[in-house]
């Protein structure tokens, strides 16, 4: 493939796509190189190697862009067993604000044009999507990373599009739960309705419900 530029948008979001949410880890140049068309001998072909690779790919449909040593943090390897055994080889080398990574080389369309995501979630404690090795890329201000990864006890996340845009942690009240919401973007309207509040309440088996921003 031919090398190419274009622009990242907004933030990543499992709700968007993975790799098409996270085209906007940084509004940036981004550059792309294929590995798709690069020959690899025969004999480095191994039987089963298809099921191994699915680790590394599964890691780059839901972080990407990221690198070897990314996934192999996720995955909990080294990075040269990650190279060697696990990492696809239909990949697209991306440089997005000076940062190499790797995308699936058929997200590439998703990347350069990312979906809308109209959505907003409350996602739980070490979800996916807060797990990504990158953490700067996807939380860009120190002090809400240091809310969102916390030494001991890591709260939930709130995601509004394609945005970590604040935190929330939960507490039971006899027949009532009670969330403690925390903004650490602006927030539109219907973020604060927090309709996902509502659904973990009934799937906890409570009668009431409490939210409360700070």
């Amino acid at each position: 493939m031919q090398a190419l530029s274009g622009h990242a948008h907004p933030r990543p979001a499992h709700a968007a796509g993975g790799t098409a949410g996270r085209a906007g880890a940084g509004a940036g140049r981004v550059r792309c190189r294929s590995r798709a068309g690069s020959t690899t001998p025969p004999a480095r072909r191994t039987p089963g190697r298809a099921c191994r690779d699915r680790r590394g790919a599964g890691y780059l449909r839901l972080h990407g862009p990221a690198t070897t040593s990314d996934a192999a943090g996720f995955v909990g390897t080294t990075r040269t067993t990650m190279a060697g055994t696990m990492w696809p080889d239909d990949v697209v080398e991306v440089s997005m604000d000076g940062r190499r990574g790797a995308i699936p080389a058929d997200a590439l369309p998703a990347l350069e044009n990312p979906p809308e995501a109209d959505v907003v979630h409350l996602l739980p404690p070490k979800d996916p999507l807060a797990q990504a090795r990158d953490r700067a890329l996807l939380v860009p201000d120190p002090a809400h990373r240091k809310e969102v990864w916390r030494v001991l006890g890591n709260p939930g996340t709130i995601l509004v599009g394609t945005e970590l845009a604040g935190v929330w942690r939960a507490t039971k009240s006899g027949d009532r739960l009670e969330l403690t919401m925390t903004a650490l973007l602006p927030l539109p309207a219907q973020a604060r309705t927090a309709a996902d509040a509502d659904r973990m309440r009934a799937a906890r088996g409570l009668s009431e419900l409490r939210l409360t921003w700070t």
